[in-house]
């Protein structure tokens, strides 16, 4: 089973540059998914490199564009350009023209264009950070943080994934739900679905995801960014999503997982 994460205009995705207590495991693979057009677009690990991929919603497999990169915020910047998402690091907007090498916080913003896909294990970790201020993190137990990818039938499945919330950038993180990797898409559902303002769409097809952008979005929530003195030459070479959740004096994210 899979489900579709729509922060909608309360906020965004956040990924991990970096695994920490975990050198053997690289940051996740990311499934984007438009709810215009229901074409999906995901970043994967293949051999250390984030390998590109795309397909029709009805579509069996994902065909392969060539694009590749050892660098995990870019293939994610990549592929949120081609879903005209969009794209945050360390706090502020940014394009896949402008990213750093080392940033502390990535950020995915669907707004009403879609959201991202959760189906196993290889999406994980993740977080949800909201313009309130609170944040969600989805991630494995500690002794499951200190595998990389195991054999079939061993842990992952004999460990938990978990929920945690925060209500700020320096409050303690409460768990709010477990359960064992292969009921993640079930997990979800329950958990953030019940306790915070992002919908979580189980079986999610472009239809159901439109209708939940119809039915939820809310454009005066919305912010625009203003463009540098370069965002006017940037713009005739990147899909620049130039809208936020997020208000200009909003704070930094503080890392999710540490």
């Amino acid at each position: 089973m899979t489900v579709a994460v729509l922060p909608l205009h309360h906020g965004s995705i956040i990924y991990p540059t970096r695994v920490p207590n975990a050198e053997s495991k690289w940051p996740p693979d990311v499934v984007l998914k438009n709810s215009y057009d229901g074409e999906l677009i995901r970043a994967r690990i293949d051999a250390g490199w984030y390998r590109i991929g795309r397909r029709d919603e009805y579509d069996a497999e994902y065909h392969e564009t060539g694009e590749q990169y050892g660098h995990f915020p870019t293939a994610v910047a990549n592929i949120v350009d081609q879903q005209s998402f969009g794209y945050r690091q360390d706090g502020e907007p940014a394009t896949m023209l402008s990213v750093a090498d080392d940033p502390e916080t990535i950020e995915v913003e669907p707004l009403d264009t879609g959201g991202i896909l959760v189906q196993t294990w290889n999406q994980l970790p993740f977080g949800i950070y909201l313009s309130s201020g609170e944040a969600y993190r989805v991630r494995f137990s500690e002794s499951t943080d200190q595998l990389s990818q195991p054999e079939p039938g061993i842990g992952r499945d004999s460990t938990s994934v978990v929920v945690e919330y925060r209500q700020d950038n320096v409050a303690e993180w409460e768990q709010k739900g477990y359960a064992v990797p292969t009921e993640l898409p079930n997990l979800l559902p329950s958990v953030l679905g019940e306790n915070s303002p992002v919908h979580v769409i189980t079986d999610p097809s472009r239809e159901r995801m439109a209708e939940a952008v119809e039915a939820h979005f809310d454009e005066s929530e919305i912010y625009h960014v203003a463009q540098s003195e370069t965002g006017e030459a940037v713009s005739e070479r990147a899909a620049i999503n130039n809208r936020t959740a997020f208000p200009p004096t909003h704070p930094v994210p503080a890392p999710l997982f540490e």
